[in-house]
């Protein structure tokens, strides 16, 4: 047991890995990392076929194991698509990673990774079915998909499903599964925060979209989902909703061992997150509207970037806060306080009267704007609630 959910962890791991790569490169080469990724891998191999020396791995095991590690050492070769976070501090990378791989942990430790799949494939056969070997992932979603076709309402078959796609890199296959699932079965908490881990997946890391309403449903339904609970307290820290972060991530802590690495990670992130919203003092939200001329110009990798100055005129921003610009979105909502401050020295709750101004930055540089699509308000202070409409004038 011990040696699959070693072999779960690196999985979750090196899965998540293009997640948050980008929020920990430092100086060092990025290559560094995928080697780093791969020799743990190559360790847990070599754990794997000690196992099957000493006889406590079967051989169906270590060729299952076999199959998926070598997937996910191409995976760790392959290159990953750079994404940008709304702040530098490598302590929030680490806290996606973490919350993320506990709910991944949580899914192999509850309901089994690919083997798993495999013994629900098989189990469903027909009494002559073929079970002379272990099925490899891509005949299980094959076999799963032909089921499913004569079952449609099995809510489990298509979570399985979701399951497989997502382990051989299929992201909207495994969201259209998951979606089939929470279709068949909505009042299933395992479902829906599997969906949104899903669509997480397929966004490429992004944590807006559906996959709020997504987790808040499977909240309502359990509380105590340790995937919902790690998805809401990682899209509160994208936010910068620190007390909001804290509260999840302290729910969380208290559901896993409390003498595991997970637990200790959690308390130092719960006890970080907890500083960071009590250093805060009055912000401000704003709400922002983009026209229809202003989502045309839209290209894939800008950002609506949002900041405030001092109303006397410098142009260096006070705090500044920024979101993926999508064509599809019209409504924006986000804040501004001193967790986005740019220096400790210079504070958005002790500004006085500021402007606030929002942008759609090209390829999300801050310093490049499309078109000259950029709104301003009168001045105001922090505290209060601003809307600003992006594209009014066009």
């Amino acid at each position: 047991m011990m040696v699959i959910l070693g072999i779960a962890a690196v999985l979750a791991v090196v899965a998540l890995c293009p997640l948050v790569r980008p929020l920990l490169r430092s100086s060092a080469p990025e290559r560094r990392g995928a080697d780093a990724g791969e020799r743990v891998l190559r360790e847990q191999f070599d754990e794997i076929r000690r196992g099957l020396a000493a006889g406590t791995v079967d051989a169906a095991e270590y060729g299952e194991s076999r199959r998926e590690i070598a997937s996910r050492i191409h995976d760790e070769r392959s290159p990953t698509v750079a994404l940008r976070f709304e702040t530098p501090e490598r302590w929030q990378a680490a806290a996606l990673l973490t919350v993320l791989v506990v709910g991944a942990l949580w899914v192999y430790a509850q309901i089994g990774g690919a083997s798993a799949v495999a013994a629900y494939v098989e189990s469903t056969l027909p009494p002559d079915g073929a079970r002379h070997e272990t099925l490899d992932l891509r005949s299980t979603r094959d076999q799963l998909a032909r089921q499913l076709k004569s079952s449609p309402k099995d809510d489990q078959g298509w979570a399985m499903l979701g399951r497989v796609e997502r382990e051989l890199g299929n992201t909207a296959e495994s969201v259209k599964a998951f979606d089939a699932a929470v279709q068949a079965r909505p009042d299933n908490a395992e479902h829906l925060a599997e969906y949104a881990r899903a669509v997480v997946l397929n966004q490429g890391g992004r944590l807006d979209g559906e996959v709020p309403s997504l987790v808040e449903r499977a909240l309502a339904i359990d509380p105590d989902n340790r995937n919902a609970l790690a998805l809401a307290g990682a899209a509160a820290l994208s936010r910068h909703e620190f007390q909001a972060a804290a509260d999840h991530l302290g729910r969380l802590q208290g559901l896993v061992p409390p003498d595991s690495d997970v637990a200790r990670q959690l308390t130092a992130m719960v006890e970080r997150a907890r500083e960071k919203a009590g250093g805060t003092g009055p912000g401000l939200n704003v709400s922002i509207r983009l026209t229809e001329a202003a989502r045309r110009q839209i290209r894939t990798g800008d950002v609506l970037y949002v900041f405030a100055r001092t109303a006397e005129g410098e142009r260096m921003p006070l705090a500044a806060n920024r979101v993926p610009a999508r064509a599809d979105q019209e409504h924006y909502e986000l804040t501004l306080t001193d967790a986005q401050s740019l220096t400790p020295e210079r504070r958005l709750s002790t500004a006085g009267s500021v402007i606030v101004g929002a942008k759609l930055a090209r390829g999300g540089d801050a310093a490049s704007t499309v078109d000259n699509l950029e709104v301003h308000s009168a001045p105001t202070e922090p505290g209060g609630v601003l809307a600003l409409v992006l594209g009014a004038g066009r």
